[in-house]
């Protein structure tokens, strides 16, 4: 089991970095043509934007990977032996918490550097250090209080039914549906304020 996780993960993370290596490609292309809804100046800017940020992202899933190859290798076991817990379900919610906290942490520096200097650079960030710490809090406290109920209940299925698979489909294909619904009407405005675009130029040739 343990081995297709690590092939399945080992080909989605070469999909990410080829389909990033094939957008820079196509970015760099296509930045040398004419705009349609911007002028000149401002389409080279968002190209290049779109470039470094795709670079930035190719550096992240290589170092995301290395890190789960660390943490499936040795760094569960030392957390599992640092809590000496026998029950399978809290071993697994461990698992599971464990690597998504301490991949957050080592996400930290690239979602920092996403805010405050590509962002900034580029004139698309009005970030302040106050707001960014307010949204990793709320999205540690999301995490949390969703993500717990739901690992908790998967992992409950698992061990509780012999035709899990086929109740862990119904669950997921369920919790695709509500989050597509609440997402844009609760949890989006948590993070972002949402205003209808001004009539203008601009308005006018997206209508068009």
């Amino acid at each position: 089991m343990l081995e297709i996780i690590v092939i399945a993960y080992t080909f989605y993370t070469l999909l990410k970095v080829y389909i990033s290596v094939m957008q820079i490609g196509f970015v760099s292309n296509e930045i040398t043509k004419e705009p349609v809804l911007m002028d000149k100046e401002k389409f080279v800017q968002a190209g290049k934007y779109t470039i470094s940020k795709e670079r930035s992202s190719i550096v992240g899933n290589l170092v995301d990977y290395l890190f789960f190859i660390a943490w499936i290798s040795f760094g569960f076991k030392m957390l599992l032996d640092g809590f000496g817990i026998d029950n399978s379900i809290l071993s697994s919610l461990l698992f599971l918490f464990g690597f998504i906290t301490v991949n957050w942490i080592v996400g930290l520096p690239f979602e920092i550097y996403q805010a405050f200097k590509l962002d900034k650079d580029y004139g698309f960030s009005e970030m302040t250090q106050k707001l960014f710490i307010l949204d990793q809090l709320k999205s540690i406290a999301i995490f949390l209080i969703l993500g717990g109920g739901l690992f908790s209940l998967f992992i409950w299925i698992i061990s509780s039914f012999e035709n899990w698979w086929l109740w862990s489909f119904v669950l997921m294909m369920s919790i695709i549906f509500l989050a597509n619904v609440i997402y844009p009407t609760v949890i989006a405005p948590l993070f972002n304020k949402f205003s209808p675009l001004e009539d203008g130029e601009l308005k006018n040739k997206i209508e068009s």
